[in-house]
């Protein structure tokens, strides 16, 4: 899965989301423009989440069986896809 924004786009945080934001309700919004704005709105937030989050999914997706394993990394992919880069 892509993530929502670019390492640079991160790097100049807060972006400006407001140039995604369709403010005619009647114009829907493209898919990548909907992933900018869910990662843009859930950083730092107490409802959102954080790489913590991804570790414990993965980690219990390898102790699930192979259904829901691959069901819990699809969940961590999609989680981590609205998460800034990882720090080195």
């Amino acid at each position: 899965m892509r993530p929502a924004l670019t390492p640079k786009q991160w790097g100049e945080f807060p972006p400006n989301p407001d140039k995604y934001w369709q403010h005619d309700s009647c114009v829907p919004m493209e898919s990548r423009e909907r992933h900018y704005v869910a990662a843009v709105n859930l950083y730092g937030q107490p409802f959102g989440f954080d790489r913590s989050d991804v570790r414990e999914l993965r980690s219990t997706a390898d102790d699930a069986n192979t259904v829901g394993g691959a069901w819990l990394e699809s969940i961590a992919d999609r989680i981590e896809a609205l998460l800034p880069p990882e720090e080195p």
